[in-house]
């Protein structure tokens, strides 16, 4: 289990908010892959403090 929280650090060009709508929505869209896992399943998001737990 990986518990990940993205900050104000980081990426320049974006914001923290940004930075996690993109990864989460990346790794849902990642997730509907037919086959073999091709990135980690989230299980659930805290939007709030930008908190997400994915399942390796």
């Amino acid at each position: 289990m990986i518990v990940k929280q993205v900050t104000d650090e980081g990426d320049t060009g974006a914001d923290a908010s940004t930075r996690f709508a993109r990864e989460v929505a990346g790794l849902s869209l990642a997730g509907r892959a037919s086959g073999p896992a091709v990135a980690p399943a989230v299980l659930a998001t805290d939007l709030p403090s930008r908190v997400m737990t994915e399942m390796s």
